[in-house]
């Protein structure tokens, strides 16, 4: 198995696990969804490190055009999941346009892999 089916299989797992507990233990889902705010700070950390750990293996075995194209459909899935929950999607926008600063830095990265991307297609 290379890299990415690593990281492939890895996702799989936790996605199946994450929903799995939704169906199966409704209790233990909403406990843990209920730490999240209390360990933003920490989460936050360790989920850049991941970005930066993951990207270097996506990036380095798979072209950026690939890449943007697998986010736009992640996107999509996700963009389904919170139109469900429309009340969610109007606050968390609202949230987002009133403290922009937080979304500084995913920003860049989606900047900086877009201006990538758009390098590779027409330069």
């Amino acid at each position: 198995m290379n890299t990415v089916e690593i990281l492939a299989l890895i996702f799989s797992i936790i996605v199946l696990l994450k929903f799995l507990t939704l169906l199966i233990c409704p209790k233990m889902f909403d406990k843990m969804a209920k730490k999240v705010p209390k360990k933003a700070g920490s989460l936050s950390f360790l989920i850049y490190g991941f970005i930066i750990l993951v990207g270097y293996f996506v990036l380095t075995n798979i072209d950026v055009v690939t890449v943007l194209a697998s986010l736009l459909f992640g996107h999509m899935l996700m963009g389904i999941i919170l139109l469900q929950y429309p009340e969610v999607y109007n606050k968390l926008a609202r949230m987002m346009l009133k403290d922009k600063r937080k979304l500084i830095l995913p920003f860049i990265i989606y900047v900086v892999l877009s201006l990538w991307a758009l390098g590779v297609l027409f330069v």
